[in-house]
């Protein structure tokens, strides 16, 4: 996995720095993200029917508004740090907007995080400890947007 980069950035406050997770959190390793490839209901649609004719009346936003999606990011920590490092994350990932992008999928996405952390307890791996997390988070555009290079 060493060609593949994990980048998280707030953007609610500019000049915030770009991290990359497995560089900036010493034993954190992504594991995955579920929920990159989907798109929200299209909100931005109104129909309308009349008895006079059989076909629906559509007005549609040139722009779909779409609804939120739901995203999970799982991550594992590990090494004699891996508390630290944990605590650290999370007070990373709780505060205001988060922006997501990596090299693979060549995507970016806007989310927060809303739902508790309730992270693995202490496992091992070999004699390797670790802990497992995923973090519930809230896609603010419902969608991904694709990533400029």
């Amino acid at each position: 996995m060493s060609d593949y980069k994990c980048y998280m950035r707030r953007v609610d406050i500019a000049g915030q720095p770009e991290m990359d997770l497995e560089k900036n959190f010493k034993g954190l390793i992504y594991k995955e993200f579920t929920g990159l490839d989907s798109y929200g209901k299209i909100k931005s649609v109104y129909t309308e029917e009349f008895a006079e004719t059989d076909e629906l009346q559509v007005y549609q936003n040139p722009t779909p508004i779409r609804e939120n999606t739901d995203l999970t990011f799982t991550c594992i920590f590990t090494g004699n740090d891996r508390r630290n490092v944990y605590h650290s994350f999370v007070d990373f990932i709780s505060k205001g907007k988060i922006q997501y992008w990596d090299n693979i999928r060549n995507r970016k996405v806007t989310f927060i995080l809303i739902e508790a952390i309730e992270p693995s307890d202490d496992k091992l791996y070999g004699s390797t400890p670790y802990i497992i997390a995923s973090f519930k988070l809230k896609n603010i555009k419902g969608q991904t947007d694709a990533l400029e290079i």
